[in-house]
């Protein structure tokens, strides 16, 4: 027996081991002995190797994908739920995204961190299209001003 590229998935998109074996209808201890037979590091060993070299930056960026996870499962404070059901990178692609732009990510938190730490400098991440989610295609860093200018843009009427 072994886990499915499902349960695979969903267990690298953080989704909680509970769930995936009820799903699979395994128990927690043949869950961990499947994973160990197929080799699957744990997810903790995966956010690890963001590697920025800015050791405050990497614990943001392991927060900031946990955020993702809890919009997109429901488990935010969202209360109009723009963000539930939405489709989500897994952590080994979180943390390529992370180590393929760690020079725009030094930069931005380089600024930040120079601009006194204020929330409009902080780094954020932009979904390119809203209507789709968190994937990989579909995100770039960018400062949270710059999202929030973005929410605020409205077309004029003529």
């Amino acid at each position: 027996m072994e886990l499915s590229p499902k349960l695979i998935e969903d267990y690298y998109k953080n989704k909680s081991v509970d769930a995936i074996c009820k799903e699979a209808g395994i128990s927690r201890t043949t869950f961990q002995r499947l994973k160990k037979k197929q080799g699957l590091a744990n997810r903790r060993s995966f956010l690890s190797k963001i590697d920025t070299g800015d050791a405050e930056l990497n614990m943001m960026l392991k927060t900031k994908y946990l955020s993702i996870v809890n919009r997109c499962n429901g488990m935010s404070t969202d209360k109009y739920g723009h963000y539930k059901d939405l489709d989500y990178m897994t952590l080994q692609e979180w943390v390529n995204l992370c180590n393929e732009n760690k020079p725009l990510l030094l930069d931005l938190w380089e600024r930040y961190v120079r601009l006194g730490r204020k929330l409009k400098h902080s780094v954020s991440i932009d979904r390119l299209d809203t209507a789709k989610g968190y994937t990989s295609a579909n995100v770039q860093f960018a400062p949270h001003g710059y999202n929030s200018w973005l929410r605020n843009l409205y077309p004029l009427k003529v």
